[in-house]
């Protein structure tokens, strides 16, 4: 989790220091913001690795300000969130995973739930929107071509493809990748691990994980985010 970048939006000094131990790391960069339209001015223009929230947010539907994060234009828009919200509140807070936020916990949560859930969503490599120019095509095991509209986000563990094709989940593939530049595809053996959550991605796909990725070929598509 080293030097992850942690926006925290609208919580009091008592959490903030319940979140700061459960990070449990020194190296994490954690700015606060007051509310959710601050944080929104920072979340969209750069990225940021996780975002904790307050439910509700002051002066700002909690629906808007995930619909905002979430949205094509926000350089934060594959980032993890979690909601915090007092134990009375939580069924209503809870509606909001799958719709923009990945988990939802009440302020008072175990020390050992925060820092699994924060680790959990922080551990992942960093996702990013690469250059329009990026193509990616598929194969299945079976011989069928899935076509590709267009490449959401990609890391060196996986993609987030818009299609109107869907493989099964757990389908095996070939991924190969064009990226802008580059003398040749790079071609990687991939899993379907799930199909995209419109209201979360504001997109109709599915997500590859990829299964063997040479670690030269993990620099190029690296060197892509920098």
């Amino acid at each position: 989790m080293r030097g992850k970048r942690v926006l925290v939006v609208a919580v009091d000094p008592v959490i903030l220091t319940r979140i700061m131990t459960g990070l449990g790391d020194p190296t994490a960069r954690v700015t606060l913001s007051p509310d959710g339209e601050g944080a929104l001015s920072l979340l969209k223009k750069e990225p940021w690795n996780l975002v904790i929230c307050n439910y509700p947010l002051p002066h700002l539907l909690l629906r808007n300000f995930l619909r905002e994060l979430r949205s094509r234009t926000s350089a934060s828009r594959a980032c993890g969130v979690i909601v915090l919200s007092i134990t009375e509140l939580l069924s209503g807070a809870q509606r909001f995973v799958g719709q923009g936020a990945n988990a939802v916990l009440t302020r008072w949560a175990p020390i050992t739930q925060l820092h699994a859930t924060f680790l959990r969503l922080l551990s992942v490599a960093p996702r990013f929107t690469p250059p329009p120019s990026t193509r990616v095509h598929l194969m299945t095991r079976e011989g069928k071509k899935i076509s590709v509209t267009s490449v959401a986000n990609l890391s060196v563990t996986g993609a987030l493809l818009e299609s109107t094709q869907r493989p099964g989940i757990g389908a095996s593939c070939v991924a190969e990748i064009s990226l802008p530049g580059a003398e040749r595809p790079i071609r990687v053996p991939s899993r379907v691990v799930r199909y995209t959550d419109h209201a979360r991605e504001f997109s109709s796909g599915f997500a590859l994980h990829f299964l063997d990725l040479d670690p030269e070929e993990a620099q190029k598509i690296a060197r892509l985010s920098s």
